[in-house]
């Protein structure tokens, strides 16, 4: 499984924010503030490999959503400073090309592509359930609905 580092995440995250007919400001490494259709988002953005290989090298599964759930909090707290609509972002970083249609932009930085989904905290809280009981109390989205839940950056409501 690729080791990608956060700023490559975050700069594969900025520019596909980019492309959409948006302003965007970046707050710090996968910070971003995002004014879309009138509203202004506080965008948390986590780096995830498409699909998700285990230790063992084979696919694990595809669409990654875990994060822990502190996290969640911390990006009410910031976005409620800044004024803002809290989301959760995920940069997808594309492993297998067979994921790429399911973006309706792609990036390719550093010989490598990427994708952005973004959900809203109050759809994902709705949503997340425990990852498992080895997950360190992370929890995610239901794997069988990630793609109705999460969406591309210009579908944002």
């Amino acid at each position: 499984m690729p080791r990608i580092s956060r700023t490559l995440y975050s700069n594969a995250a900025q520019k596909l924010l980019e492309a959409i007919p948006s302003t965007c400001t970046k707050i710090e490494i996968c910070k971003f503030i995002v004014v879309l259709n009138a509203r202004i988002l506080f965008v948390d953005i986590a780096g995830k490999n498409l699909p998700y290989y285990g230790s063992d090298g084979k696919v694990g599964f595809a669409w990654e959503t875990h994060i822990n759930p502190k996290r969640i909090d911390r990006i009410i707290y910031e976005s409620s400073v800044r004024k803002s609509l809290p989301y959760l972002g995920f940069c997808y970083l594309i492993l297998d090309k067979k994921y790429r249609t399911d973006f309706s932009n792609t990036y390719s930085l550093a010989n490598s592509t990427f994708g952005l989904k973004l959900i809203s905290v109050d759809d994902f809280k709705a949503k997340m359930q425990s990852r498992s009981a080895h997950s360190w109390g992370e929890v995610e989205l239901p794997r069988a609905d990630v793609l109705n839940l999460l969406k591309d950056p210009e579908k944002v409501p």
